[in-house]
């Protein structure tokens, strides 16, 4: 294999899709090749999103049929051309039809590899419904969450602050949970305080100043967490940021102020 080739493997390999000669000799370029080493280390975590897609799913190229030799006059006196093995075209075929799959299907994980960390909340996050009839109490007197994911977390991740919740701009009020993964952290929000009509959207700010989006929403008129609706909204998102990089959580006015921002 060349170079180049070479490095194309990563994430045909991580989902085990190289031939027994390929996978070996990639694993002898691994040794060696600290760019190709990080990069399966970074596809490794998400490995079973990818566990259903089949190679054949992906269209071949198919090689095309060798040229057929012009007829031949009957004269004993005119040479015959010798017909070319065809064996060795259809092993190349072969080859080049592998090499699409594998490059087709680490494109595709690669591509939801991207939506993953761009899109933040099609981790699996959401808001959570006001009407959610199902609570769960937490060891805070008179603290109650939805029997959610998001009020899961906030209930059993690192809360900050540790009680209570942090007050910004127009009584907005806010406290997040934290949850590290192996693809990054997994961000709960409690938020109350906030009248509509606004759209708002939660930011997470990394310690080397980075911000990165990880969702919005719609603040109706009523409110969260007001008194002309008690129940706060929460919210849950993911970040490829890791747990320990993380300095703050803000939840911010699209195009606008900052509501409130919870340090970590």
């Amino acid at each position: 294999m060349s170079g180049s080739v070479e490095h194309t493997d990563v994430g045909a390999y991580a989902l085990g899709l190289l031939e027994d000669d390929d996978r070996r000799a990639f694993e002898a370029h691994l040794a060696g090749c600290a760019a190709c080493t990080a990069e399966l280390a970074d596809i490794g975590d998400m490995r079973g999103l990818f566990a259903d897609i089949e190679a054949d799913a992906f269209t071949p190229i198919t090689a095309a049929a060798p040229p057929v030799a012009p007829a031949v006059p009957d004269r004993p006196e005119a040479p015959v051309a010798p017909v070319a093995p065809v064996a060795p075209v259809v092993d190349l075929a072969a080859a080049r039809s592998r090499r699409v799959r594998r490059a087709a299907t680490a494109f595709a994980a690669a591509a939801a590899a991207a939506v993953l960390v761009l899109a933040g909340v099609a981790i699996g996050g959401g808001f959570d419904s006001s009407d959610d009839a199902g609570k769960q109490t937490s060891a805070e007197p008179g603290h109650v969450m939805p029997t959610t994911p998001s009020g899961t977390l906030m209930l059993t991740g690192e809360r900050h602050p540790a009680q209570g919740s942090v007050t910004g701009a127009d009584g907005a009020t806010g406290a997040i949970a934290l949850e590290e993964k192996g693809w990054g952290t997994h961000i709960g929000l409690e938020l109350g305080g906030v009248r509509g009509p606004l759209n708002c959207e939660m930011v997470v700010v990394a310690k080397d100043g980075t911000r990165q989006v990880i969702g919005n929403w719609s603040v109706p008129a009523k409110g969260y967490g007001v008194p002309e609706n008690t129940v706060p909204l929460t919210f849950h998102g993911g970040t490829a940021i890791t747990k320990g990089n993380v300095q703050a959580v803000e939840v911010r006015v699209v195009g606008g102020k900052t509501l409130v921002s919870v340090p970590v």
